[in-house]
């Protein structure tokens, strides 16, 4: 029996928004940096097919100078993936900034729309905004918007833990498991007391199939925070889908799921025999 749906640290997560990156981007390991590089080719990669061309040209941008940082911190680290990769985005660069030519060419040809402005906002009251309107949008099952609107932020600052976390989170709600694994394994690298981002990347694992990686995972999540409804409903879930299911450790973990706030689910229920 295979089941589909874990739940996500999001509700939980609107508490806990002050973990944050190393202040210095240098210091940090060279497989979290190399990682954090290939994330933002990624999303480079995905703002260019959307068309976001000005999007995609600061993600490459931001991908190169990491790249660039990793070969000067860590030279003998797979150095001709990091030498390929900055030719990569090198070519993609050239690419995205003949499209945003071309496109204010055309713009030059038509009347300007009037601008609208916002009212000015101090920077860190803007970031905390933008991260509890991602937390809200990915409540609703919104993640595409959540994801936009964490661009900017990712873009500003890409070893920001608290972002890379949400467009983690984000990337499992669309489905995009392998490339919320890239997104949320240098998160527990970083931040490894976040029960949150355990529980996310316990989402990604079971995505993937990699239900024992799940499993521990999401243990780890339960013994930060016992109390974590998410953490109970997801192992409840890992529990069901092994072969055999262990349907009295899965009762056990659906009733913690209950105690510690979380909402009920009919299906499993059923399944639970309850």
């Amino acid at each position: 029996m295979r089941l589909t749906h874990l739940s996500l640290a999001v509700c939980a997560f609107t508490a806990s928004l002050a973990w944050s990156a190393p202040a210095d981007a240098d210091r940090l390991p060279a497989g979290v940096q190399f990682r954090n590089a290939y994330q933002a080719i990624i999303l480079a990669d995905e703002a260019r097919d959307e068309d976001d061309f000005i999007g995609a040209m600061k993600l490459y941008e931001t991908a190169l100078n990491l790249y660039a940082k990793l070969a000067r911190g860590y030279p003998d680290w797979q150095p001709s993936i990091t030498k390929f990769r900055m030719s990569y985005c090198k070519d993609q660069l050239e690419g995205v900034l003949k499209h945003i030519m071309d496109n204010e060419t055309l713009a030059k040809r038509k009347p300007s729309a009037p601008e609208i402005r916002n009212p000015a906002m101090p920077p860190a009251t803007k970031i905390r905004t933008k991260h509890y309107a991602a937390c809200e949008l990915l409540k609703s099952g919104r993640p595409i918007e959540a994801r936009k609107l964490l661009m900017d932020e990712l873009l500003k600052n890409p070893d920001d833990v608290t972002v890379r976390l949400l467009m983690g989170i984000a990337r499992c709600q669309e489905g995009k498991f392998a490339d919320a694994l890239y997104l949320l394994e240098p998160v527990i690298a970083e931040a490894p007391q976040n029960p949150d981002a355990h529980v996310a990347l316990g989402a990604a694992y079971f995505g993937l199939s990699r239900m024992a990686d799940a499993r521990k995972v999401v243990s780890r999540a339960i013994k930060l925070n016992p109390h974590s409804s998410e953490a109970c409903y997801n192992m409840t879930q890992i529990l069901m889908a092994e072969d055999p299911p262990d349907i009295r450790a899965a009762k056990t973990y659906y009733r913690l799921s209950l105690e510690s706030g979380g909402k009920s689910d009919s299906d499993l229920e059923k399944l639970l025999g309850m």
